[in-house]
Formats: structure tokens, C-alpha cells, sequence
């Protein structure tokens, strides 16, 4: 009796640790022997699925995946979802369920996301820079020489560090495919990645990036260490290479307005963007510029069924106008706002752009123009608002210096709000010298 209560408690113990283990679908009895073997997934980390290595048994990952008895995926994202299917021999396919790969909670520079990935490449130099237009595109350009004959299917995995205040606040995650054709960049062919979305404020912010590879003659996809770089770093790299005084002018003053944006916002103050500049301070435009004002009807319309009824200013990851409007049309789809300007750089030629009509009757509509070019913030819009290809508004003249002048104008007394629009426009100016 006393045999066959041990054998319970053994039992017991074995159908506890299979409920608390879901993902190994096997058992082993007390000589150590496997009795239970069924298809299931075994371990799981930031870049790896394995899977229960059997006879007769394939895997796949996702429904068009290729089938193969290899026990590991490998050169997956950290923190993502994937589907696992298994067949015996030719059969139909089963889902093993949903498989969510680990997190990368605190990537270290130079470290590998995951040190037991199978697959790994050495590291790589990267060229990088960034386009100061408003979004603060930043690329990343990567010699093709080592990898446009053996890998294909580039891809960057990007963690951004944030912060709260000075505080961390978390990893915000993205994924970045390489441009389809390659780029010259600094004589060298690259294949180029473009982050977009970056902010001003987050100029400090570290990125933690891994570079994913499908080597042609395998299909196995290999991943780099991660290299850890910020945006300031590539400000930084382009000032001590500047040729030109305007472009220096240029990229002192961008970091000052990037930390003008940190104080306004309260945003990693304790590392603004622009510390340990002074021995280029000089080179920054001293003198608040003369504002010009931009605001007229250059064209009315009769009858008109939409007008411009106010104008704000966005300051988040892209610097932009909110155009709001008083529309009486029933219904309001396919209304766009066409804008016309002339560049600051004038080889570029008439720029026209659409935008879409946001918002709704009960809270208003309004148009965002945000992909303006720092240059271009004193640039003349030409705005008319159409349904379909007819006008349906006056043609107004408007600047996104124009607004700057009338919110200082208002009389604000938060100097972190005045130092950022004043900032903006000395940066806006120096981007105009350089690039006219």
C-alpha cells in the first residue's frame, strides 16, 4: 500500500509540473524514460522558437511557411507573436498554438539580443546621419559589399529607450526593412534604413539596433550584436565633418533648438542636446530673426461651402499646422486641402501636396500639415480646399512662420515656450541659408 502511495505522489507531482509547463508535451517516468512524446514547442527565447525534434514530424512557422524537421526557428523578433504548425509525414497541418518570443527588456551595447541564437554575423560598421527636415528622419546606411551576394531580406530591429520626465520610462519597438534599390552614400553602395517618427526631444534617446540577415545558400537568417547609437551622436559626427560655415551654423543650431524641445517638454533635461558645445557656440545664429507675416485671401470664391476658421500649432514628433474649417457640405467625403509653395531650395520647383480631411462635425474638422521642411517654416502656402478636383473655399496665403509670430506675439510668460519657438526659427533660418 505504502508502494502504491508513492506512486500516487509521483504521479501527482508529474500531472502538476505538465499543468504548469504546457508547452513540453511529454512525460518521463522514474527510470528517467520518456513515455508521452507528442509535436510541441520546448523553449522559447528573444529570437528562437524550439520545437520537439521527432520522426516523421515536420514544422512550420506561420500558414505559408516552408516545412522543414529542423527543432529551431531562429532570426525571429523578440516580443512578437508566431504560429507553429506541425504534419506527420504529408499530412494536414495542426496549429501548436500561438508562440510569443521573449522580450529584450534592457539591451546592452555590444551585447547580442540573444547569446543562443544559432545564427550570428559579426558586427558591421554602419554609416549613419539624419535628414533635418521637420521629422528628423535618421538613416542608417550599411555597406552592400559583404552582403548583397550571400543575404537578402534585410531587416533592423530598433529599440528606443524613453524616458518620463528624467525618468526611464520603457523601450518603444520598431521594425525597419532596407530600401528596395541601393544608395550612394559617402561613394560607398549601402543598402539604406530610415527610421521615421523621431522627435527633437528624443535627439539623446539611446537606440539599440540588431541587423536581421537571410543568407541566400541557406535560408538561415543571421542577426548582428546591437549597436547602440543615438540621433546627437550622427549630429554630432556631421558637425566635426562640416565643410561650410552655414552647415555648422546649421547643425548648432538644430541642437539648440533639440534642447530648447527637451525643456519645454521636460524631457531628459539632465542631457540636452546641445551640452559640450561651446567650442561651436559662437557659430550659432545670436540674434532673434525679423518674423514676416503671411496671411491673406488671394482668391474668393462664391458660395463657398468650406472656410478657414483658425489655425494651431502641433509640437509633437513633427512640427505642424493644424488648419481647422467650417464645412456646411452634407457629405464630406473626398475633401482634401491642396497646398503650392516654392521651396527654399528653388531647383526643387513647385511643391504640390494633398492632405486629408480630419476630424468630425461634433468636434470640428481641420487639416495637419506636417511635412514641412525646417527651410521651409517661411515659406508662402498657397491653401484652397477642394471636393473632388472642385474648389469649394477662398484661396488663403499662410506661413508656419506666421503662426510663430502671432504665438509670440500673445504674450506668453513661460520662457521654456518662448526660448523653443525662437529657437525654431533661428534653426529655421540657418536651414534656409544652407539649403537655398
Amino acid at each position: 500500500m505504502k508502494k502504491v502511495k508513492n506512486h500516487l505522489a509521483v504521479l501527482l507531482v508529474l500531472a502538476l509540473v505538465l499543468c504548469l509547463m504546457p508547452a513540453t508535451a511529454f512525460a518521463l517516468d522514474e527510470n528517467e524514460t520518456e513515455i508521452i512524446s507528442v509535436p510541441c514547442v520546448t523553449k522559447v527565447t528573444p529570437t528562437t522558437i524550439s520545437v520537439k525534434a521527432m520522426d516523421n514530424v515536420q514544422y512550420r512557422l506561420g500558414s505559408t511557411g516552408t516545412w522543414t524537421s529542423e527543432a529551431v526557428f531562429s532570426g525571429l523578433y523578440p516580443n512578437t507573436n508566431y504560429t507553429v504548425y506541425y504534419r506527420y509525414g504529408t499530412g494536414d497541418a495542426t496549429s501548436l498554438g500561438v508562440t510569443k518570443t521573449t522580450a529584450v527588456t534592457s539591451p546592452a551595447s555590444q551585447q547580442y539580443i540573444d547569446s543562443e541564437a544559432p545564427y550570428q554575423l559579426s558586427m558591421t560598421g554602419y554609416l549613419t546621419t539624419f535628414d533635418l527636415q521637420n521629422d528628423l528622419s535618421f538613416f542608417l546606411y550599411l555597406s552592400a559589399s559583404k552582403y548583397s551576394a550571400n543575404y537578402s531580406d534585410l531587416r533592423l530591429y530598433v529599440m528606443h529607450k524613453t524616458y518620463s520626465g528624467n525618468s526611464f520610462s520603457g523601450w518603444k519597438t520598431s521594425i525597419v526593412t532596407a530600401s528596395p534599390n541601393l544608395v550612394t552614400y559617402n561613394n560607398t553602395s549601402c543598402y539604406a534604413f530610415c527610421l521615421k517618427g523621431m522627435a527633437a526631444a528624443e535627439l539623446m534617446d539611446d537606440l539599440c539596433i540588431t541587423l536581421y540577415a537571410k543568407e541566400t545558400s541557406t535560408g538561415h537568417t543571421f542577426i548582428t550584436p546591437v549597436y547602440a547609437t543615438t540621433m546627437e551622436a550622427s549630429a554630432r559626427n556631421l558637425l566635426s565633418k562640416a565643410t561650410s560655415s552655414s552647415q555648422k551654423t546649421l547643425i548648432v543650431d538644430f541642437l539648440n533648438y533639440a534642447a530648447a524641445t527637451q525643456n519645454y517638454f521636460s524631457y531628459n533635461t539632465n542631457n540636452l542636446a546641445n551640452s559640450n558645445i561651446s567650442s561651436y557656440s559662437n557659430l550659432a545664429t545670436q540674434n532673434n530673426p525679423t518674423l514676416v507675416t503671411t496671411n491673406a485671401k488671394v482668391n474668393t470664391l462664391p458660395n463657398a461651402t468650406a472656410s478657414f476658421s483658425g489655425t494651431s500649432f502641433s509640437l509633437d514628433s513633427k512640427i505642424g499646422l493644424r488648419m481647422a474649417v467650417n464645412i456646411t457640405e452634407t457629405d464630406t467625403s473626398n475633401i482634401t486641402l491642396k497646398i503650392s509653395y516654392t521651396p527654399a531650395k528653388t531647383s526643387l520647383g513647385t511643391q504640390n501636396q494633398t492632405y486629408a480631411l480630419k476630424g468630425n462635425k461634433t468636434d470640428g474638422y481641420y487639416f495637419l500639415i506636417d511635412n514641412i521642411a525646417a527651410a521651409d517654416f517661411g515659406s508662402a502656402f498657397e491653401m484652397t480646399v477642394y471636393k473632388g478636383t472642385t474648389p469649394i473655399s477662398d484661396t488663403r496665403l499662410y506661413s508656419v512662420e506666421s503662426r510663430v509670430k502671432s504665438m509670440l506675439e500673445a504674450g506668453s510668460t513661460n520662457q521654456n515656450y518662448i526660448n523653443l519657438l525662437w529657437a525654431m526659427m533661428k534653426y529655421s533660418r540657418s536651414a534656409r541659408a544652407f539649403f537655398s
